[in-house]
């Protein structure tokens, strides 16, 4: 049984370092968001890279990307717009719980990555733009 609790608690605390070497970009400039979620009794994450041209890639766990669908330009252009007003320097990450999240921006040639679990919320303007983002990401393509 101990064993059991050991194993289930490994799997949710997993995590996954994601980088956009393997995404084709325009200029090493673009900016591009990445979103990622999971964890849980499976400990599976699902993480999507958005570009701002809308193209957007699922990121696999072995930084495998894989074209996922691409947002009608109207829809890419708000996101970012969006993304734009963000800035978290003054949020901190929290510890690793049972669901975890995470928002990567780039923009002005910088990267700014925020992580958190379900018991530790990050700022509003932060969780409106991630929760946002995740579902115009799953959205059905109309």
């Amino acid at each position: 049984m101990l064993f059991l609790m050991c194993l289930s608690f490994t799997a949710c605390a997993q995590t996954n370092k994601l980088t956009s070497d393997s995404v084709e970009l325009k200029s090493k400039h673009d900016p591009y968001f990445i979103v990622s979620q999971g964890g849980g009794f499976t400990g599976k994450y699902e993480t999507f890279m958005v570009l701002k041209s809308g193209l957007v890639n699922k990121l696999g766990e072995n930084q495998d990307t894989v074209f996922y669908k691409e947002l009608p330009w109207k829809t890419a252009d708000s996101l970012f717009q969006m993304m734009e007003a963000i800035d978290f320097h003054e949020e901190r990450s929290s510890a690793v719980g049972n669901m975890n999240y995470s928002l990567t921006i780039f923009k002005n040639g910088k990267n700014q990555r925020l992580s958190w679990a379900d018991n530790k919320s990050p700022k509003k303007e932060v969780l409106d733009f991630y929760q946002f983002a995740l579902k115009t990401i799953k959205a059905p393509t109309e």
